[in-house]
């Protein structure tokens, strides 16, 4: 370590790449370098391996980062710039589903907020985005077996089992009749009447049914909610009734305490319901009290 000529030769800086070629080869590692010549980029993986894109990488592999969106995003990444240095187009191109899921959110949620996404990062077009919700399955007509099942099922993906609230409040529509297509049933249904939805097999068979029933269109609509006792949780839709300008009390009642039966059915704890403080409403609760089966008085013990 007291030898000038050695400390001179620690002083000296590495060759450059392009220098590495005049370098003696008895100077040289063999075994790193016919690695490095099998094995495209391993040098650089080797000399950086303190950068945070190595570690990020070494991690990812390993499993030490589980994050689906973000891991769905580098996805995205890798393979746009792929198509791009092949010249390959765009067209059936395959975004990850973590990744297509938190897009869809933030399209949702604000239109400008996702077009400043896109600038930025690659992400599936507003309309591909349009297209796919398109094809999903149309939210159940009425009060019926389909409306618990999905209320069912989307507690279990909440992985939540605890007591819910139900709600029913009516709102006013403006009394049209509207067609859609049904993705299920692979038909066009007419809906905006008190009836259900009617099936209509062309359009000759559409005016003939609007000339029948035209007399008939909804003027509210009454809806059944149900929250959960967590916070920062949205109020979930549980159905949705087209009905004529009134409703007797009877008749609200018999259609809310269907709504309780199938919850209970389906296992969800529905421990309240409310509505708001209108007559038809507030004799509509009296009558569901009036129904009960049983009774069950609790006791708070004072302290």
């Amino acid at each position: 370590l007291s030898l000038k000529t050695f400390k001179n030769i620690l002083r000296c800086l590495l060759p450059q790449l392009e220098n590495q070629k005049f370098v003696n080869k008895k100077n040289h590692n063999e075994f790193l370098g016919e690695l490095y010549i099998r094995i495209l980029g391993l040098k650089e993986l080797i000399e950086n391996s303190d950068h945070p894109y190595v570690q990020y990488a070494l991690g990812a592999l390993s499993g030490t980062y589980d994050n689906k969106v973000f891991r769905g995003l580098i996805h995205v990444i890798v393979q746009y710039h792929d198509c791009k240095t092949r010249g390959v187009g765009l067209q059936n191109f395959k975004y990850s589903p973590s990744w297509n899921e938190i897009c869809q959110i933030i399209q949702m949620h604000s239109l400008a907020a996702y077009c400043i996404l896109q600038q930025h990062l690659s992400a599936q077009s507003i309309c591909s985005i349009q297209h796919k919700n398109s094809q999903a399955p149309q939210f159940p007509q009425g009060i019926n077996e389909d409306i618990f099942t999905q209320v069912k099922a989307h507690l279990d993906s909440l992985n939540y089992s605890g007591p819910v609230c139900l709600m029913c409040d009516d709102m006013k529509l403006l009394p049209t009749f509207h067609l859609y297509w049904d993705t299920q049933e692979k038909a066009h249904f007419l809906v905006g009447g008190v009836d259900r939805p009617i099936q209509l097999l062309d359009s000759a068979d559409l005016q003939s049914i609007l000339s029948k029933i035209e007399g008939h269109k909804a003027t509210k609509l009454y809806l059944w909610t149900i929250t959960l006792s967590r916070p920062h949780t949205m109020p979930l839709v549980v159905a949705a009734l087209l009905i004529a300008n009134m409703l007797e009390a009877q008749e609200l009642a018999e259609l809310s305490l269907q709504v309780i039966k199938g919850l209970i059915q389906h296992s969800v704890k529905v421990v309240s319901y409310t509505c708001d403080s209108a007559k038809t409403e507030q004799n509509a609760q009296q009558i569901i009290v009036n129904s009960a089966t049983s009774y069950l008085e609790p006791e708070i013990p004072s302290s």
